[in-house]
């Protein structure tokens, strides 16, 4: 395996996509001796905890807006499918069904979003990336930095800690 700018504390590592492996070392690159969430919002919605030692401690992954939707609509017989990634207003309760399913899906994952952070030390960092951040970013209280190109990053800082050795 190619050394890493991090420490990997995965029960096991060769599971862990190197997509989210990239992101962490974004994280350490941008906020070296910190805590982070890290919030990569796409088809899944993943979650990955960095602590101040540079250490990724592990992770959750859920599904993601689409997802949500996708499985109301199909596991349902009567639910349309909403398109929760559109520009329209998250209302903080649905007053039709539409409204109901865009809602519950949006706030969900910035519900979890919180939940997530909440059992972290209070000075952690949240960044949000993937598909579905510039979204979710509101939604969420507190400070919350949306980073396009964190696995940019990552990659990048990989790299030059390889090249330094």
């Amino acid at each position: 395996m190619l050394p890493l700018p991090i420490k990997i504390g995965y029960t096991t590592p060769t599971t862990l996509g190197r997509d989210r492996i990239a992101a962490i070392a974004g994280a350490w690159a941008c906020y070296p001796g910190r805590s982070v969430l890290v919030v990569d919002a796409g088809t899944a919605v993943t979650y990955d905890v960095l602590d101040t030692d540079g250490t990724f401690i592990g992770g959750n992954i859920a599904p993601g807006l689409w997802m949500r939707a996708q499985a109301l609509h199909d596991m349902t017989s009567r639910l349309p499918l909403v398109d929760v990634e559109s520009e329209h207003n998250v209302a903080l309760w649905g007053t039709d069904t539409e409204g109901a399913i865009m809602s519950g899906v949006v706030r969900g994952v910035a519900g979890e979003i919180a939940y997530y952070r909440s059992q972290l030390p209070d000075d952690t960092i949240v960044m949000l990336t993937g598909g579905d951040a510039v979204r979710l970013a509101p939604l969420i209280d507190g400070n919350v930095e949306i980073d396009s190109l964190l696995v940019c990053k990552g990659l990048n800082s990989i790299l030059t800690y390889n090249e330094s050795r």
